[in-house]
């Protein structure tokens, strides 16, 4: 998904909201997270700021107990594209509003979202999912191979 800079600074307001509905994001071969929401992205003098909020609920495998369960994460985006080349640039520079440290690069004259998006789920998503704080995980000694939750669920050894 490329946003042209042009189209930003022949607007009147040299801003464009993005709108994603059921957009997928691919995280790797076994997980890809739905997400809706906006991101306004504005020019600057020399750079172009994109900032919105996206949600999902991705299905994942609690850590456990081995069942599957939905959770929903909240993706904030708030990143800065620049026109020089990333290598020139020096720290005062930048503008570090909100502990923005992600500088991404203005790309044959457009922003790339699609790296910046994927990023941001990434780093939203658990390290460890976990279905409930108080799950208490898959019975090793349980023959039959269903967890301690109290679910029929049954594992085949």
């Amino acid at each position: 998904m490329k946003i042209k800079i042009k189209d930003l600074t022949d607007s009147p307001t040299q801003s464009k909201t993005i709108f994603l509905n059921n957009f997928e994001v691919k995280i790797d071969t076994s997980l890809n997270v739905i997400v809706n929401g906006n991101i306004e992205i504005n020019y600057e003098v020399s750079q172009v700021k994109a900032k919105g909020k996206l949600v999902g609920f991705p299905t994942f495998t609690c850590s456990r107990c081995t069942r599957e369960y939905q959770e929903k994460i909240e993706v904030e985006i708030d990143e800065v594209f620049k026109e020089e080349p990333l290598n020139k640039l020096s720290a005062k520079d930048i503008d570090w509003d909100r502990n923005n440290i992600n500088v991404f690069p203005l790309k044959e004259g457009a922003v790339d979202l699609i790296e910046v998006i994927r990023d941001n789920v990434i780093i939203s998503l658990p390290m460890k999912p976990l279905c409930s704080i108080d799950c208490q995980g898959f019975e090793i000694s349980n023959k039959k191979g269903g967890d301690t939750n109290g679910s029929t669920n049954k594992k085949s050894n």
